[in-house]
C-alpha cells in the first residue's frame, strides 16, 4: 500500500483499504483483551514522551477503526506492555549487492497479525535542500509504530524482543514508536545506529541494522539505558534471536529471558538459523527457505520480511497457514 506523508493524517489513511480495515478491527479486538486497565492514563503519558507527535495519526485511524484514539497508541506499546510473547529471529547477510535483512517476525497473536499485515510504503517530498524521502513499513493498519522497517536513506531495521532484570523505565521511548521515528529523521546507516544507542527506552530490545555497503551491519543490545554492539564480519551471517550476547559478557547478568518456551529457544534458533542463512548470490526465495526452516520458524510467526535497502526493495510473506488453516507453506 502507497501513502502520500505529506497529506494529513485523516487524508492519508481514507487511502486504506476496507478489508484491510476490517482484518486490523479483528487485530484490535483481540488485542484489546490483554491490554491494561486505564489505557487512557497510559495513553497521555506515552503522547506525552513522544511530545504528542503521533497523536494526529492515532486520531485518524481511530475514527477508520471504530475505537479511541487511546487504544490504537496504547496498542502500538504493545512490545513495552507484553514482552513475554514475543521472539523473532533476524540474520543480516553479506551478498556481492550489499547486504540483506531476513527476518521472522515472531509475534502475538499471530493469525490476526498474518491476516492484517500490509507493507505499507509512504512517500514524503523533498525539503529545501534534501532529497524525497520513502520509508517501508512491513506492519498493519492502525500501526503506528514499526517493527521491522526500511528507509530510503540507505538502511534497514528489525526489531527483536529480549528480557532485562528489573522494572521498566517509565521515562524511556516505547521501542516501536522509537523506530518510526529513526526511519523517519535518520540521516543515513550511522545516524541510525547512533540513535539507536542512545535513546532513553522503556525495556530491552535488539535492533539490527543494515545499510548499503557489506560493513554495514550491526546488532545493537539494549537496556533502557546501556549499548552494546556486534559487528558483522567478512561474509559470515550475522544473527540475533532473543538474548545477549555482548552486554552479558562481562558477567552483570542483566539479561533475564521471559518465561515461554518461544523465549527460550533462542540460542538453539539463533544456532539454526546461522546454518539455514544463505551465503553468496542470495535470493529472497533463498531467504524465505531458511526463515521456514523447522528450528527457525515459530508457531507464533506472523511475517516474514526481506529488505534490500541498496535495492530499495522490501518483500513482506505471511505463513499460508494462518491464512488457510490446514495449509502448510509461504
Amino acid at each position: 500500500m502507497r501513502l502520500n506523508g505529506d497529506l494529513p493524517p485523516a487524508e492519508r489513511f481514507r487511502q486504506l483499504p476496507a478489508d484491510s480495515l476490517g482484518r486490523c478491527r479483528e487485530l484490535l479486538a483481540d488485542l484489546r483483551a490483554h491490554l491494561p486497565t486505564g489505557a487512557g492514563g497510559l495513553a497521555l503519558a506515552v503522547n506525552a514522551r513522544t511530545k504528542g507527535r503521533w497523536r494526529a495519526e492515532a486520531e485518524a485511524l481511530a475514527e477508520l477503526l471504530d475505537t479511541t484514539w487511546a487504544e490504537v497508541l496504547v496498542a502500538n506499546c504493545t512490545y513495552d506492555l507484553a514482552l513475554s510473547g514475543f521472539a523473532c529471529s533476524t540474520a543480516a547477510l553479506a551478498t556481492p549487492h550489499g547486504p540483506v535483512l531476513a527476518r521472522n517476525m515472531d509475534w502475538s497473536p499471530a493469525g490476526p497479525l498474518a491476516r492484517a499485515s500490509l507493507l505499507v510504503e509512504t512517500r514524503y517530498d523533498a525539503e529545501p535542500g534534501g532529497a524525497p524521502l520513502t520509508v517501508w513499513n512491513a506492519g498493519w493498519p492502525g500501526g503506528i509504530g514499526v517493527v521491522t522497517g526500511q528507509s530510503s536513506r540507505g538502511f534497514a531495521l528489525a526489531l527483536n524482543a529480549v528480557g532485562v532484570a528489573g522494572a521498566p523505565d517509565l521515562l524511556g521511548c516505547p521501542a516501536l514508536l522509537f523506530l518510526r521515528r529513526v526511519l523517519t529523521v535518520a540521516r543515513d546507516f550511522a545516524d541510525a545506529v547512533v540513535r539507536i544507542r542512545r535513546e532513553r527506552l522503556v525495556c530491552g530490545a535488539i535492533v539490527t541494522v543494515v545499510g548499503r555497503e557489506n560493513s554495514e551491519r550491526v546488532v545493537v543490545e539494549r537496556t533502557p539505558r546501556r549499548s552494546g554492539v556486534t559487528w558483522g564480519e567478512g561474509s559470515d551471517p550475522l544473527v540475533a534471536t532473543n538474548h545477549f550476547r555482548v552486554l552479558d559478557a562481562g558477567g552483570g547478568g542483566e539479561a533475564a529471558p521471559p518465561d515461554g518456551d518461544v523465549i527460550g529457544h533462542s540460542h538453539e534458533r539463533l544456532a539454526a538459523l546461522y546454518e539455514a542463512a544463505p551465503r553468496g548470490e542470495v535470493s529472497d526465495g533463498g531467504c524465505f527457505y531458511a526463515l521456514t526452516e523447522p528450528d527457525v520458524i515459530q508457531n507464533c510467526t506472523a511475517q516474514h520480511i526481506v529488505c534490500r535497502p541498496s535495492e530499495g526493495t522490501v518483500r513482506l510473506a505471511v505463513p499460508r497457514a494462518l491464512l488457510t488453516p490446514g495449509v502448510c507453506g509461504w
